[in-house]
């Protein structure tokens, strides 16, 4: 057998690994994949509802919740033509 006789047996070989594997992950994937989305969505719905409650709440909770989070605010005054500092 010549070399690129055996050259082709071996691509063929492994194309043919190759779509057993192709055949193999696109079994797998979509359910892993819906999997880590359902729980993505949870986490962030029940963010959301939380979030939600908490700014329903006293202010003075509210202020407290959003200060763990956020370190520092920074105003800057933006002018609109026609105004007092605009152009």
């Amino acid at each position: 057998m010549g070399l690129s006789n055996f050259i082709r047996m071996q691509l063929t070989e492994l194309e043919t690994q190759h779509q057993e594997l192709s055949e193999k992950l696109a079994q797998v994937e979509p359910p892993a994949i819906r999997s880590q989305l359902r729980d993505t969505r949870r986490f962030v719905e029940t963010g959301f509802r939380n979030l939600q409650s908490m700014l329903t709440g006293a202010p003075r909770l509210v202020r407290a919740e959003i200060a763990k989070h956020v370190h520092k605010i920074t105003l800057t005054p933006k002018f609109m033509k026609g105004t007092k500092g605009g152009h």
